[in-house]
């Protein structure tokens, strides 16, 4: 019996037909799932520094096409005959033209490279462009087979790149395939494959949709886990003008509310250490889940002791300005022991950072303190010893580096 183990990060992605197959097949696999904390270490044990990798036997395979090819073939969907299996791999390789040609320009361009936003806008627009055509493509093609696939003879693993493409679309653009009402019966049929429907909901991504207003404040690390994550999510804000419109569709009448496929969860505390935990940022064991979970609680328990007044006195409550003034100095004062115990813990972890570990959601929590306090005393800020550099090494990790030289600048 020949053993199968795939190796691929914990999403769909180039995986996911792969996957398909081996469920339409009625063959085992192991798998290894990386999370893209744990990639940098996987990546030097690969040919190629690359996933999808299919070991068989333990010999290593590389290339998804090519993996997904020799699967097809081995399990019955890569068309009944040559020329069959020409069309199949023509369309094949068209999809993965689309693929690297607009979609990952749109990925790279809100995930990894992070661009402006009117440049993320301009990127999408094209791939929404160029996914209509394609669309409108596939449904002139399922018409000439006449079988409700792209094959004649049936169901091939061309099919499955296709749809699990346009799901990737659906999360992107939620309508683009509710336009086309034969793709859209192409897409179902597809999934109403026994095995594909018995798969598909143990792998599917999902949509995530965050709710706060358009500054930092509670929402910032949660925005700054999502890129750590690589993960896309619908970042809905709000001006600060229009906070009671959407105030009555909350579960208590605040935000940030993050929506994971249309269910409701509140409470930023909540909903950071679940992306943390998810993503890989939520400490190592018990114990430094613990440590960081305590500097996270300590920083909410600072920001409203401390904080929260100066907020209620200069934008909420407005109050005179002497007493705008003396919030802030009660601000500042609390604010220099605070930032004393960051720099002594972020010495006694030896890591850079708050937990041995490196780099968690509490950093991000900390971190988006000290933004605001920079920009409201900077000059008290930078004075204190280790300050500077425990924040600019929060802030050079790419991902988040990437985020803050393109986000909205916002005093809170």
């Amino acid at each position: 019996m020949v053993h199968y183990k795939l190796y691929y990060f914990d999403i769909r992605g180039l995986a996911e037909p792969i996957r398909m197959l081996f469920k339409l097949a009625k063959v085992d696999f192991d798998e290894v799932r990386y999370s893209f904390e744990e990639w940098p270490a996987a990546k030097k044990t690969t040919p190629f520094g690359k996933v999808p990798v299919l070991e068989i036997d333990g010999a290593p395979n590389f290339q998804s096409l090519a993996i997904t090819r020799y699967l097809a073939h081995k399990f019955g969907f890569g068309g009944k005959d040559l020329e069959e299996q020409l069309l199949v791999d023509s369309w094949s390789e068209q999809q993965r033209e689309l693929l690297w040609e607009f979609h990952r320009p749109y990925v790279n361009a809100s995930m990894f490279e992070i661009k402006p936003k009117e440049e993320q806008a301009k990127i999408l627009e094209n791939l929404r462009i160029e996914f209509e055509k394609w669309t409108i493509k596939v449904e002139g093609q399922l018409k000439i087979s006449g079988s409700g696939f792209i094959a004649p003879s049936g169901l091939t693993y061309v099919d499955l790149q296709i749809v699990e493409f346009a799901t990737s679309m659906k999360i992107i653009l939620p309508d683009s395939v509710e336009k086309f009402p034969q793709f859209l019966d192409y897409y179902k049929s597809v999934h109403e494959v026994p095995e594909i429907k018995e798969h598909f909901p143990t792998f599917q991504m999902p949509h995530y949709k965050l709710i706060y207003f358009d500054f930092r404040g509670l929402c910032e690390p949660i925005r700054m886990l999502f890129r750590l994550g690589h993960t896309e999510y619908e970042d809905f804000q709000l001006s600060f003008d229009e906070r009671n419109t959407l105030k009555s569709t909350t579960p208590w009448g605040k935000v940030p509310v993050l929506e994971i496929d249309g269910e409701q969860y509140f409470q930023s505390l909540a909903i950071a250490r679940y992306l943390a935990h998810k993503f890989g940022f939520g400490g190592k064991s018990l114990e430094e889940q613990l440590l960081v979970d305590g500097w996270a609680e300590q920083q909410r328990e600072f920001a409203f002791e401390y904080f929260k007044p100066y907020v209620m006195a200069t934008v909420y409550d407005v109050k005179p300005l002497e007493e705008q003034k003396k919030e802030t100095k009660y601000f500042e004062k609390g604010s220099i022991d605070w930032l004393k115990r960051v720099v002594e813990q972020v010495e006694k972890s030896g890591s850079g950072f708050l937990a041995p570990c490196g780099l968690t959601y509490a950093d991000l929590f900390v971190a988006d303190q000290i933004t605001t306090m920079k920009n409201l005393f900077a000059d008290t800020v930078i004075g204190i010893p280790g300050v500077e550099d425990y924040y600019r090494r929060v802030h050079d990790v790419p991902e988040i580096k990437k985020y803050v030289e393109t986000r909205k600048h916002t005093v809170i």
